[in-house]
């Protein structure tokens, strides 16, 4: 990891020089490699990775802590949320096992994540000000994030839920869009679990920096309510940094 001081002078940490100066509004040297730093890896998948070594370790787990394990049930629900399970041989291997497959299945989703970063965000200026943001409290959010299993599962439910967007704004910033994917929309339902993973991480945390910051994200998100895929990117690459 790399120290990058951002514009408005906060130190945070990068996965290269090069990413550094895509933040500060620079341009990365030709053929430079930036390092694949993302929410996917930095919090959803480290969290999960951490759960499975308590599995290993633990003498026993709540049910709604192991309900919340099964990233590819959005239902989840499968024990008693209170009861206490003694993980014994046969169901530590299941744990594993579904603890793995939700990393596999966020891990499909690793390239466009990045993707997205690289060639959405830090090709405006209003994107670069949010990357910063993500960066400078990416500890809070990891913080968050790896002590609450309920938070983990349905940010990462939500995320695989939306993801077809997201990949839809790179296929028409790419210029490789069907009519389809540039009217891809947001579902009223996916809007609001969007909505619902901004009010659980602003109340699982203490820190008032996090908080502006994702009061700051949530403003954001509001305006693009109801845009394609394509009017999403247009009013992007038109929005102005705003003061943070």
């Amino acid at each position: 990891m790399v120290a990058c001081r951002l514009p408005d002078g906060n130190v945070v940490e990068v996965g290269s020089n090069q990413e550094c100066a895509a933040l500060n509004g620079g341009e990365a040297p030709s053929g430079a490699v930036i390092k694949l730093t993302c929410f996917i890896r930095n919090v959803l998948t480290r969290a999960l990775s951490e759960a499975l070594i308590d599995i290993g370790f633990a003498s026993s787990a709540t049910g709604m802590a192991l309900n919340h394990l099964d990233i590819g049930n959005p239902e989840g629900g499968r024990l008693s949320p209170d009861e206490q399970q003694p993980l014994n041989p046969e169901l530590r291997a299941d744990l594993a096992g579904r603890i793995t497959d939700g990393i596999m299945l966020l891990a499909r989703t690793f390239g466009d994540t990045v993707d997205f970063r690289d060639s959405v965000l830090m090709e405006t200026p209003r994107g670069r000000e949010l990357a910063s943001l993500y960066y400078r409290h990416l500890d809070a959010m990891y913080g968050v994030a790896s002590g609450d299993l309920t938070i983990v599962h349905k940010t990462a439910i939500t995320w695989l839920a939306i993801h077809p967007y997201v990949a839809a704004i790179l296929a028409v910033t790419r210029g490789t869009a069907g009519s389809e994917e540039e009217t891809r929309t947001l579902t009223d339902e996916q809007f609001d679990d969007c909505k619902h993973i901004f009010a659980r991480f602003r109340e699982a945390t203490q820190d008032e920096g996090f908080v502006l910051a994702l009061n700051n994200l949530e403003d954001e998100f509001d305006t693009y309510q109801g845009l394609s895929a394509a009017g999403a990117l247009e009013q992007l690459r038109s929005s102005p940094p705003r003061q943070q």
